[in-house]
């Protein structure tokens, strides 16, 4: 049988993503609306978004190295043969999972954000190139993370024992 994951460790790693993974919009996301807003309502446009966008985006950067650091303590204390609750094998993988995730959700958002301030500066089409395109960014995004979703259980399926109660694998 092909080494994989275990449902606990996919369990994991989904939490861990999940986790990472709204840390990353909900950081962008409120850096982003406040840049917006910020704009219109002082006509600084685009220029508080832009700033507010780089730092929901090195905020979000942060956010991951914490979780990534705390991984890192939690493998180096298992490695040392320190029992720690939840740190396994898989540790690495939902730290991949968690970065992967993040990044795609949150490069579409911002990608189609800018791309649609753009077009509005050209056409002065505003807000209306940005809502739409940034709104196809988060369907984009979505659309991935749920393809990333997919691919882990599918993974797991394939790990899983058979019903009929041989359990080759105690994990």
């Amino acid at each position: 049988m092909s080494r994989g994951i275990s449902f606990k460790g996919a369990a994991e790693s989904l939490g861990l993503a999940v986790q990472v993974g709204l840390t990353v919009v909900v950081s962008i996301g409120v850096c982003l609306a406040l840049g917006m807003w910020i704009d219109s309502r002082w006509n600084t446009a685009p220029w508080a978004t832009f700033v507010l966008s780089l730092a929901g985006v090195f905020l979000a950067a942060y956010s991951t190295y914490q979780v990534a650091a705390t991984l890192i303590r939690r493998i180096a204390a298992e490695q040392a043969g320190v029992p720690t609750a939840g740190a396994g094998p898989g540790v690495g993988k939902s730290l991949w999972l968690a970065t992967r995730l993040g990044l795609v959700l949150s490069a579409p958002v911002l990608v189609s954000f800018f791309v649609g301030t753009l077009i509005d500066s050209w056409l002065g089409s505003s807000p209306w190139g940005t809502l739409l395109l940034a709104a196809l960014g988060l369907v984009a995004g979505t659309a991935g993370a749920y393809r990333l979703g997919s691919a882990l259980v599918k993974e797991v399926q394939a790990v899983r024992p058979p019903a009929n109660g041989s359990a080759e694998e105690s994990e």
